[in-house]
């Protein structure tokens, strides 16, 4: 998906966990070429880190971890 689409399914996905201010440019740079499967695991990843860890929103740089541990297990070419 490109930037919007990825943008609008983050905000769909973690809907009331999305802190304001969020770093969109970031998030969005580390969601490129990424699946929307992909990316709305890592979002429910970020999501339920949240829950467990008692936060009201999603902490942006363990989505960006998130975002880059399903980026790992991508096959290589």
């Amino acid at each position: 998906p490109g930037p919007e689409e990825r943008r609008r399914l983050i905000g769909n996905v973690l809907g009331t966990f999305l802190p304001a201010p969020f770093p969109w440019a970031a998030i969005l740079k580390a969601s490129s070429g990424a699946s929307g499967a992909d990316i709305a695991a890592a979002c429910r990843d970020a999501a339920k880190d949240a829950v467990l860890g008692d936060q009201a929103f999603v902490d942006p740089a363990k989505l960006k971890r998130a975002l880059a541990e399903r980026r790992a297990r991508e096959p290589r070419a």
